[in-house]
């Protein structure tokens, strides 16, 4: 399998070897194949678009430096996105295109700007697990003294 990202260098060689490994240890035969990538723990400060996989359902990109999610701009099938642990600061309008999600892992980032985000994420009607104890309470509503 050929993979658009091996022009990056240093940490990107590290995705592209990730990737690379995925695909063998699942036997995916091509990139529409993968519906899951576990990209955990390398160090990654950014990762390439991930639009080449268009049925993903379940990413794990937790326990990195990632700072942006522009990487899941094509990837409207995802059902599991696990985004703990990383350097986020703003993730409005970055994942409202995400309407099949089912859980969302935030916890363990610096997320500031909190207002657009709640409103997008009380829209997301398949969001059934929430990380985050703000999001949580605000996406229901409680209220806590």
């Amino acid at each position: 399998i050929h993979s658009d990202a091996a022009c990056y260098t240093d940490k990107g060689t590290v995705y592209v070897q990730a990737i690379e490994k995925q695909l063998k240890i699942c036997g995916y035969k091509s990139n529409v194949d993968v519906v899951a990538l576990y990209l955990a723990r390398l160090g990654l400060r950014s990762i390439p678009s991930l639009s080449q996989f268009r049925r993903l359902r379940c990413l794990w990109v937790n326990d990195n430096k990632i700072q942006d999610l522009t990487f899941l701009i094509k990837n409207y099938s995802l059902t599991e996105l696990y985004l703990n642990n990383n350097e986020l600061t703003d993730i409005s309008g970055a994942l409202k295109h995400l309407c099949s999600l089912q859980i969302l892992f935030l916890h363990n980032n610096e997320l500031k700007n909190l207002g657009k985000t709640v409103n997008e994420l009380k829209g997301m009607i398949s969001l059934k697990t929430l990380s985050n104890t703000y999001f949580y309470f605000a996406k229901h509503q409680v209220v806590a003294f």
